[in-house]
């Protein structure tokens, strides 16, 4: 019930929260998903109540589509292009380990998750604090338009990296005219889902990857709840 709360959250919301990454900004959404986690770590602590357990876990799902989704593309907005693969790869180990390490905890060392719990109440509050000095994505920026506020981020990276700032307004809103014109040109050109829906090859492709998703995410979150049968 637990894992699968979790697994509900994040489905409910993963196709259309993160949208608003690319209306609102990734850095407020990210911000807001770091503030509400450290709550709802406090909350798991605290709780008693197996509904309310439930509720704060579902809520874990929900800030999931957040943390994840725009949170990976915030973080690599902000990297330069060769170092976003190596940093991925650390993010996906650093995920699978935490998963097999707690996995291995309950299963052979204890039987409480106050540790763990606590670990990621941590984290989530150092995130909060750190991200307020963060300048927001300059991707999202430029291609919003709002090239004066992408000159403050930018400037804010090239500091920390040690760089001197060249800003040439011209280049930026030469690209974003650019994009304004090719999306509009896109926008009335994109086919329909029913279209998609109506290739046969598309439509298999697509059931096969929902059913395998779908098993190997419930195998995903539901394994730390089902540790107590393995022997």
């Amino acid at each position: 019930m637990l894992g699968s709360s979790y697994f509900i959250g994040w489905c409910l919301t993963l196709l259309w929260v993160p949208r608003f990454g690319d209306i609102l900004g990734r850095k407020k959404l990210f911000w807001g998903c770091m503030l509400c986690q450290t709550f709802l770590f406090v909350a798991m602590l605290f709780t008693k109540s197996l509904l309310g357990m439930t509720l704060v876990i579902g809520s874990f799902g929900v800030c999931n589509s957040i943390r994840v989704t725009i949170g990976f593309v915030y973080l690599m907005d902000l990297l330069p292009k060769k170092a976003q693969t190596p940093v991925t790869t650390v993010w996906c180990v650093e995920e699978a380990l935490i998963y097999l390490i707690g996995t291995l905890w309950l299963w052979k060392i204890g039987k409480h998750t106050q540790g763990f719990e606590i670990v990621g109440l941590v984290w989530s509050f150092l995130s909060f604090v750190l991200v307020t000095w963060l300048p927001e994505s300059p991707r999202f920026l430029v291609s919003t338009g709002q090239l004066s506020k992408a000159e403050g981020a930018f400037s804010t990276i090239a500091k920390w990296n040690k760089k001197e700032l060249v800003w040439d307004e011209s280049i930026f809103q030469s690209y974003f005219d650019k994009k304004q014109s090719s999306a509009h040109k896109e926008s009335s050109n994109i086919p329909r889902l029913s279209f998609f829906l109506r290739q046969p090859k598309i439509l298999i492709n697509l059931i096969m990857m929902t059913f395998v998703w779908l098993a190997t995410s419930f195998g995903y979150f539901l394994v730390n709840q089902l540790v107590n049968t393995f022997d």
